[in-house]
């Protein structure tokens, strides 16, 4: 057993040590050839990017809601208008309103960004969507080591 394993290591070495003696001027070809294949894949990704259909949550979730009175004091967001362009009004408890900003939802985290000053973005990251249907948003944020819901209702 232990002889099939060292002939295993010594083919592995062999393997391995094979493309690392290959000539310069061909390592320089292939070099470049692998950049331009990942140019063209990144601009293939970025098309597609755009391409691709929202999801139920994501097209739930456009529309103006507000907090219910009952959650006020422990929202983050107390308005929130969420457009379909991705971009969003909100106002946020701590720091009062921002209307340019702009949202995402990268899997159930709701990521709000706005640009305050040339170069200075302020972002919000820290609530996710527990549950989003017509008529209700329920976001949930973490205070200490609880996670906190809070609802909001959606305003025709």
């Amino acid at each position: 057993m232990k002889t099939i394993g060292l002939v295993f290591a010594c083919l592995l070495c062999v393997v391995l040590a094979g493309p690392a003696v290959a000539d310069p001027p061909d390592l320089a070809a292939r070099v470049a050839q692998l950049e331009k294949r990942v140019a063209e894949l990144e601009a293939a990704l970025k098309r597609t990017a755009a391409d691709l259909p929202k999801t139920e949550t994501e097209t739930k979730l456009v529309g103006r809601w507000s907090v219910t009175e009952t959650d006020a004091k422990e929202a983050i967001f107390q308005d929130l208008a969420l457009k379909p362009d991705g971009s969003c009004e909100v106002v946020i408890r701590s720091v009062g309103a921002r209307r340019n900003a702009t949202y995402s939802l990268v899997g159930k985290q709701l990521v709000i960004s706005a640009t305050i000053a040339v170069g200075t973005t302020e972002s919000w990251e820290q609530c996710r969507v527990a549950s989003v249907d017509d008529k209700e948003l329920v976001l949930e944020h973490k205070v200490g080591e609880v996670f906190r819901k809070v609802k909001y209702s959606k305003e025709k």
